[in-house]
């Protein structure tokens, strides 16, 4: 029984079961009796009413429900109209929407797993690079202009001068707090951050070079790569999971799908 659950033959059965189910329960387009006859059922006019309530927060009048009614009769016409000349054959943007159709049902059956806690655990460890907290950095720094002596300022710094009154005005912030690596980086240039990491915590620091200058620099804090834990962070691993879920499910569909085909290519042309 156990082998039999395991068996990737039934995994693709009971997926196209779950995708024609889906497809029947959500599909609102009537089938005709003839390509001549364009009925408008009661869901059909009950889809029109709520998107209009949808967005105009009200239920639609009587001569507004009508208007709803021609623009979906004009979008029907034209639709069979453009199957009937062959408009739909050949072309990119409907090939497009009708594979992000297929591949929509197929997710829809991940979004619809339940996942219990062992599951979720084993998910969690097997990818916990992926939940981490990214390193931050709390720092001060004083940009020195040319000429400055930076050993007489880092010891006035260390002697509790005001680090403002001291080097050369920029735009640069004074401070940052709890800073990721992009944001120190995108502020002060390419490996700035790793030069702070590479700074002891506490006291002034430097010359250290960024992408404007030089600087004396004091990290204050320097908060280390670490796991998250997985009861803080439940709903993005879930999410993370329902994500890999449903990618594993659509390539499967697709490898189900391809089976069924022949692909011939062109023999190649020699040279």
């Amino acid at each position: 029984m156990i082998r039999a659950i395991n068996e990737p033959l039934l995994h693709f059965t009971l997926i196209g079961a779950l995708l024609f189910w889906f497809y029947d329960q959500t599909n609102t387009d009537p089938i005709p009796d003839s390509p001549d006859v364009i009925e408008i059922s009661t869901r059909d006019l009950d889809r029109l009413s709520n998107q209009f309530k949808g967005t105009w927060n009200r239920e639609p009048t009587k001569d507004e429900l009508a208007g709803l009614i021609d623009g979906y009769v004009r979008d029907e016409v034209y639709y069979r109209e453009a199957l009937a000349l062959g408009l739909d054959q050949d072309d990119a943007v409907i090939r497009q929407r009708l594979r992000l159709k297929m591949e929509f049902l197929t997710a829809s059956v991940a979004d619809s797993l339940e996942v219990d806690d062992a599951t979720l655990e084993a998910y969690y460890a097997e990818n916990k690079s992926q939940f981490t907290r990214p390193a931050q950095v709390s720092f001060r720094q004083v940009m020195l202009s040319e000429g400055d002596d930076p050993d007489e300022i880092r010891a006035r710094l260390e002697g509790g001068a005001d680090p403002m009154s001291l080097g050369r005005s920029s735009l640069l912030p004074p401070a940052m707090e709890n800073a990721q690596e992009a944001a120190v980086d995108g502020t002060f240039g390419t490996e700035f951050f790793a030069r702070l990491s590479a700074t002891p915590a506490g006291v002034w620091t430097g010359p250290i070079p960024s992408a404007y200058g030089y600087h004396l620099v004091r990290v204050d804090e320097m908060q280390r790569p670490a796991p998250l834990e997985l009861a803080d962070i439940r709903e993005q691993v879930e999410q993370s999971w329902r994500h890999d879920q449903a990618e594993a499910l659509r390539e499967s569909q697709y490898q189900a799908y391809l089976a069924g085909y022949e692909v011939r290519m062109p023999e190649p042309v020699e040279q």
